[in-house]
């Protein structure tokens, strides 16, 4: 618990710091054309150095995907699950993101690959914790 209370302080704080910058940076990628143009923006940043001249900050980005809250179907079925899919920039190593849909939590790990060669033990230790999360909520 003491751990849920620290990631909610530091939230708390990412959010705070990014308030006055967050309008300038797209989050809507569905929108129509945006896929278009989003191989050649990373290609000019990549092209230009950008993430050379910026500070680096951190290399971990934790994430979490407002979802869906009601059932919803695709031909019939009803969808179950929504795993999001997210990218790690230059300088990052990497990219957590959990969505949720009714009632559950679906996690996307995205790691590169010389940095965290072995992403499927942190896949391993989150779900840990989860359940580890679980057991300290039910005994309180």
């Amino acid at each position: 618990l003491d751990r849920l209370d620290a990631g909610r302080e530091g939230t708390a704080r990412a959010k705070a710091l990014v308030e006055d910058v967050k309008d300038l940076v797209p989050t809507d990628f569905a929108m129509p054309g945006v896929a278009a143009l989003v191989p050649g923006f990373f290609r000019m940043m990549s092209d230009l150095h950008v993430q050379e001249r910026m500070p680096q900050f951190y290399n971990v980005t934790v994430s979490n995907v407002p979802g869906i809250r009601h059932p919803v179907y695709m031909s019939g079925a009803r969808l179950v699950a929504e795993y999001p899919m997210s990218i790690v920039l230059d300088g990052s190593a990497l990219n957590i993101t959990m969505m949720g849909i009714e009632d559950a939590l679906d996690f996307g790990i995205v790691a590169c690959a010389r940095a965290v060669p072995d992403v499927h033990v942190i896949r391993d230790l989150l779900m840990d914790a989860f359940v580890e999360l679980e057991r300290a909520v039910a005994e309180t």
